[in-house]
């Protein structure tokens, strides 16, 4: 299997990349998540890599989290959850007063 890349915005998505999407124009993040898979065979297996890259804002500098699976149907929902939960440990004080402080912590121990 040769290896593909594919980058998207997943704005059509339903799911964890809207809700990511928006929390990320709320929190003051101007660019939009751009996710980035590399689909490719290892060991006789289907893998992909997605790499979701969120812009800067005002107070924190351009940031990314990556997530593997085996097509990027999957691979970009998990890294999608996976930057949701970052977006709410960064921006801990920002989320504290919103719904989404509830969703899992990036880092079990300290919760928001």
């Amino acid at each position: 299997m040769e290896a593909r890349s594919k980058t998207s915005y997943c704005l059509n998505k339903d799911g964890s990349p809207r809700l990511l999407t928006a929390c990320a124009a709320r929190l003051g993040i101007q660019r939009r998540p751009e996710y980035d898979g590399r689909e490719f065979e290892e060991h006789g297996t289907d893998k992909c890599v997605v790499t979701v890259y969120m812009g800067a804002s005002q107070h924190h500098d351009e940031w990314s989290i990556t997530a593997s699976r085996h097509r990027f149907k999957d691979t970009y929902q998990v890294a999608a959850r996976k930057a949701l939960s970052a977006l709410c440990q960064i921006y801990e004080v920002k989320v504290a007063d919103t719904p989404i402080r509830y969703f899992p912590p990036w880092q079990r121990d300290r919760p928001v």
